[in-house]
């Protein structure tokens, strides 16, 4: 809490509350999943308030927005271990992940992983379209995405991986209010935040979000908050 205060942040993300029990790349995604794949995630205080409910609890006593990642595929157990089937109505599968989380911990930010279909194309806007109209009051971040999603999502995007630093020009010339979360807790291979200071700072300024590591004070944090310094002061003539 200390660290996301003195970023100023909104709020924070949990990955994976499911924990990572499994070797595997890539996340559950899915918070109902806890009390079986985490179950001591599960074991209560003096007050009876299990684990993983006082972890979101304190965010949201610090006034922070709490979410989680989820992903429009099911899982299937297979001898007990964990296996990723693809939904047949990823907009429910979603919907109902969401419900959870809201209802649990009061999530409203939602990393959302692996949003391709069978075929491993990004999934129809359609989906997102459905799920914002369901629980508008939420921010979804979807990994991967089509030009309509940018009208109901911020999707994710990562200046760490792959050097991006702004919501794509065209996607801003079919909606100017368009906005993505641009993954950026360190240095990109082919360049550093400090050269990209300008970039960003534009980018923060059309209302991109950056997002950092919160659980420890990286050295990433302290040129993030130059520049969203530098993005609330008045643009130069």
């Amino acid at each position: 809490v200390k660290v996301l205060k003195g970023m100023n942040a909104q709020g924070v993300i949990t990955w994976d509350p499911e924990g990572q029990e499994y070797g595997h790349s890539t996340y559950y995604g899915d918070p109902r999943l806890v009390t079986r794949l985490a179950p001591e995630m599960e074991d209560k205080d003096a007050s009876g308030v299990a684990t993983v409910d006082a972890y979101f609890q304190k965010f949201r006593d610090a006034g922070l927005r709490v979410g989680v990642c989820v992903r429009p595929q099911q899982i299937r157990f297979v001898n007990g271990v964990p296996i990723q089937e693809d939904s047949p109505d990823p907009a429910r599968t979603l919907e109902d992940k969401i419900a959870y989380a809201k209802r649990r911990w009061g999530c409203t930010l939602f990393y959302v992983d692996s949003t391709v279909d069978a075929a491993g194309h990004a999934l129809n806007p359609d989906i997102f379209e459905a799920v914002t109209r369901a629980y508008p009051d939420v921010l979804l971040m979807p990994e991967n995405q089509t030009t309509r999603d940018y009208a109901c999502t911020a999707p994710f995007d990562s200046f760490f991986h792959h050097g991006v630093t702004s919501t794509p020009a065209g996607v801003r010339a079919v909606y100017p209010r368009a906005f993505s979360a641009l993954y950026a807790p360190d240095n990109w291979s082919g360049g550093s935040l400090a050269a990209n200071h300008d970039k960003l700072t534009a980018a923060v300024r059309r209302g991109d979000i950056l997002l950092f590591h919160g659980w420890y004070d990286a050295p990433a944090n302290a040129e993030i908050r130059r520049i969203y310094a530098d993005a609330a002061r008045p643009e130069k003539p």
